[in-house]
């Protein structure tokens, strides 16, 4: 229904998923908590090894059954990189013009990399907080608009416009959608960590901020959003992420100026760090309403508000 309404609107969204992961020994330790992973006769690494080839070459066997399960599966997996967590993994899915079929193969990849670290004697995590000296799992979606024919709006003449009105939606609808891409108990201690926005600021390919506008001109221009975590539903997480988009441009909001430098120390203290404050910002966003139905808004929170119940319980 979302995607409808962007395209009645004649804004055509082009995204892709990105996932983080860590891989873990399936058996757990005396205490119950998570240790990692190895494959078979290695031992687990000691160190983080961010954007580095040696962890990535260390887990050939892993990455390179993931790659070939994905062709089987159809899946547009299109790189992996060394994540800034110990064992921790990103595995990238192609930009297509379709958000729900992108869903749909951001919630297969998942299923196939825990098949894929299972066959190795591993498992694979996407909870959103499994280590709580690490840094958390996220899962990040990249967003362009297309014309009728294909051309990125964002890097057209008048683009940049374009763009900051998308991003004053996010803005806008982002604490409104926190229940969507925190929906977990869990969820919420990720934003307790590094490298997780926990204000609405953006920035020029800026790590730090909410949503970041990576390098790139023509048809490359994007905004990331970096919000939500690995354990959200990739469906609901597009359907917020594009209602906020379409919010934006068709309110002619106006977003604020872009961060420079990192805006780790800009905690907002409006932002809902709790679930249930969380779930009550979600059903009394009339904004949010206008897209996502508030019926749906108000069963959502309410199954939500019994797993939290039996949780604590």
């Amino acid at each position: 229904n979302v995607i409808a309404q962007c395209r009645a609107a004649g804004l055509h969204p082009v995204v892709a998923c990105e996932l983080e992961f860590y891989l873990v020994d399936p058996k757990r330790k005396p205490d119950g908590g998570l240790a990692l992973g190895a494959l078979p006769g290695r031992e687990p690494p000691r160190r983080a090894g961010n954007l580095s080839l040696d962890a990535v070459e260390d887990m050939a066997q892993f990455l390179t059954r993931v790659d070939e399960a994905a062709a089987v599966q159809q899946l547009p997996v299109c790189g992996a990189v060394a994540e800034y967590g110990v064992n921790q993994f990103e595995v990238n899915l192609r930009h297509i013009a379709d958000p729900v079929l992108a869903a749909d193969q951001a919630v297969l990849l998942r299923r196939l990399v825990r098949g894929v670290a299972r066959s190795l004697g591993m498992d694979a995590t996407f909870m959103a907080k499994p280590f709580m000296d690490q840094p958390g799992n996220g899962l990040h979606v990249h967003v362009s608009l297309v014309d009728e024919a294909g051309r990125n709006r964002f890097g057209a003449p008048g683009g940049d416009a374009l763009l900051r009105q998308g991003i004053a939606g996010m803005q806008a609808l982002m604490y409104d959608s926190m229940a969507l891409y925190a929906p977990n108990f869990n969820s919420q201690r990720r934003f307790l960590g590094p490298f997780v926005p926990t204000s609405r600021d953006w920035g020029h390919n800026n790590r730090s901020v909410a949503f970041r506008v990576p390098v790139g001109e023509g048809e490359a221009r994007r905004v990331e959003h970096r919000v939500a975590g690995a354990d959200a539903s990739p469906h609901l997480t597009l359907a917020a992420i594009l209602a906020a988009i379409l919010h934006g441009i068709g309110n002619r909001l106006e977003s604020t100026e872009p961060v420079n430098g990192r805006a780790i120390d800009s905690d907002d203290a409006d932002f809902p760090g709790d679930l249930i404050v969380a779930l009550e910002r979600l059903v009394a966003s009339k904004p949010l309403a206008q897209y996502i139905p508030e019926r749906y808004l108000r069963l959502y929170s309410q199954v939500k508000r019994g797993e939290y119940g039996e949780l604590i319980d």
